[in-house]
């Protein structure tokens, strides 16, 4: 086999997360899952047929925002129960799990939906305060500071996309950068994905070419939310073979 061909393949193979499974067709469910409290009921709805796919095709061109009044495809409510009285009602991301905190402040949702779903975690204020939205992979670049600085100084438009998109994470003494936000074609790619390593927070996420991030124990998640006082800090639950992680609020 020509050498210049068995590197190209090599490079693709490491490229590619060990776990990562083919798809064979689109995600492209419609889902309503509803979580209550004491005092509250939250509804999400989302629905990822073909009907959608335009509006999300649109979104994953251009801000990958899910969170404005252009999404019409996916959306979380929260009412009062005693009342029926709708307190919120917000576009958000797919969701499959929703979780009320036991003060009932705050509003966790969790998705292991890949495909055109920018955000897997974000986490809603009572009062429909977006508080915070995080994508999830299984792999990032795991890089020093200096390494950090080459980015930003060698390729300033792409890392100011992954700023924007919140791909920057601080951990220790190092910087991870969820880069499936650069395209394969960009040079910036290359870059990043010579310091390719599993998640920080867990080696156990695993996803689909497409579809999927599994990234934690679907059956029961097992979410805590903890505090500082008053004050949401973090957020912990089980991944895929039930190990506890922790993501916090301010990472």
């Amino acid at each position: 086999m020509n050498v210049c061909l068995l590197t190209i393949i090599l490079v693709l193979f490491l490229a590619t997360p060990a776990d990562a499974r083919a798809d064979k067709s689109p995600y492209s469910d419609t889902v309503r899952i509803v979580a209550e409290s004491q005092n509250l009921r939250v509804i999400h709805f989302h629905d990822w047929t073909e009907s959608t796919s335009e509006a999300r095709d649109q979104m994953m061109r251009t801000d990958q925002d899910p969170f404005t009044t252009s999404n019409t495809y996916s959306y979380l409510e929260c009412s009062d129960k005693s009342s029926g009285k709708v307190l919120f009602r917000r576009p958000c991301p797919a969701l499959h799990a929703i979780e009320i905190s036991k003060d009932e402040r705050f509003i966790v949702g969790i998705s292991n939906i890949k495909y055109q779903n920018p955000y897997q975690l974000v986490v809603f204020s009572s009062t429909g305060d977006l508080l915070k939205k995080r994508h999830v992979a299984s792999s990032e670049a795991r890089l020093t500071s200096d390494q950090l600085e080459h980015l930003a100084r060698a390729y300033p438009m792409q890392f100011a996309k992954l700023k924007e998109h919140h791909r920057v994470y601080v951990s220790g003494d190092n910087y991870f950068i969820d880069f499936d936000a650069v395209e394969s074609s960009e040079k910036a790619w290359d870059y990043l994905i010579a310091y390719m390593v599993e998640n920080h927070l867990s080696e156990n996420f695993n996803e689909s070419v497409t579809n999927s991030i599994v990234w934690y124990y679907a059956n029961k998640p097992e979410m805590i939310l903890n505090y500082s006082g008053t004050e949401l800090v973090s957020i912990s639950l089980l991944d895929p073979e039930k190990q506890r992680f922790v993501i916090q609020m301010n990472e």
